[in-house]
């Protein structure tokens, strides 16, 4: 269980500096063409390299066609949209909204895809949710005096919308990798690369291009590349092999680790001071998942 716990806190520690780093992207350039610049060249690689080094898997099989453009509308909401929010959140509260993805996943595994949802892991769900709950009452006053309420209440729903993207967009890609037999390479190249096009095409539409939609090159620069390398060449492929391996419950119920990371994050780059709610959130996080991984496990829904 040790080394699937450090897969997953990897993959949400990288994850978690999209909302910190974005942030300051987003402060400083537009947000779908923060999503497209990303992307584009992600997909690309991805499928070139599937083109160049396993040719057999690469297939636009007409099968395919609806997953393909299910996955690319979600990625393109996950993506995009969380940057559009962090135009008016803080990112420690968009964070904390990404918490509501277990609970979304469990909603969707239980009510579309018959998922057996036992008392024991709604009980470690609620766990983990009890846990970050200090963490965020903690994050709720900061950051927010700058704003509008009815600005806030915009980019909360917005980030909302990127939430269940976020989640529906992993169902996509289970079913691509696990139901479909697709490639995860493959399935990501789709995913990112369409996705990218289409936040490409919203951005020539309705964002400034003078030549660029970037005010602060010096500051923006560094932030694509690192959110590039990070997390698009990195965590993505990572992602879809935890999804190959793992139930999308058990993937999105890690995602409570999100504001941990965060406040982590902050305190290392920004001196911001974590408090006891971080220890507490973090105890009783690893409590949690433990039981619920207990209970996938008993299930036979890991692989």
């Amino acid at each position: 269980m040790g080394n699937h716990l450090l897969d997953l806190l990897i993959m949400y520690i990288i994850m978690a500096g999209v909302f910190t780093l974005g942030k300051t992207a987003v402060l400083n350039s537009a947000p779908f063409f923060l999503t497209a610049v990303r992307l584009v060249p992600a997909g690309f690689l991805f499928l070139a390299g599937v083109y160049l080094f396993d040719r057999k898997n690469f297939t636009f099989k007409r099968k395919y066609w609806p997953t393909f453009a299910g996955i690319a509308l979600f990625y393109f909401g996950m993506d995009s949209f969380r940057f559009v929010a962090l135009q008016f959140i803080p990112s420690s509260h968009g964070a904390l909204i990404a918490c509501l993805s277990p609970f979304i996943a469990a909603l969707m595994a239980t009510f579309f895809f018959k998922e057996k949802f036992t008392t024991k892991k709604m009980f470690a769900l609620c766990l983990g949710f009890i846990g970050v709950l200090p963490l965020i009452i903690s994050n709720l006053g900061n950051g927010v005096e700058n704003n509008s309420c009815l600005l806030l209440i915009v980019g909360y729903i917005i980030m909302f919308i990127a939430v269940i993207s976020a989640v529906t967009g992993t169902f996509f890609l289970k079913k691509l990798i696990d139901v479909d037999k697709c490639s995860i390479y493959m399935s990501l190249g789709v995913a990112l690369f369409f996705a990218g096009l289409i936040s490409l095409i919203v951005s020539l539409l309705f964002e400034t291009w003078n030549p660029i939609p970037v005010t602060d090159i010096a500051t923006v620069l560094p932030i694509i590349l690192f959110l590039f390398i990070t997390h698009n060449l990195i965590s993505q492929p990572l992602y879809g092999y935890l999804v190959k391996k793992y139930p999308v419950t058990l993937i999105t119920f890690a995602t409570l680790v999100t504001p941990v990371t965060t406040s982590a994050l902050g305190f290392f780059l920004y001196g911001t001071n974590i408090g006891y709610p971080f220890g507490f959130a973090l105890i009783t996080l690893i409590i949690a998942f433990s039981i619920f991984y207990r209970q996938e496990d008993k299930e036979g829904l890991i692989h």
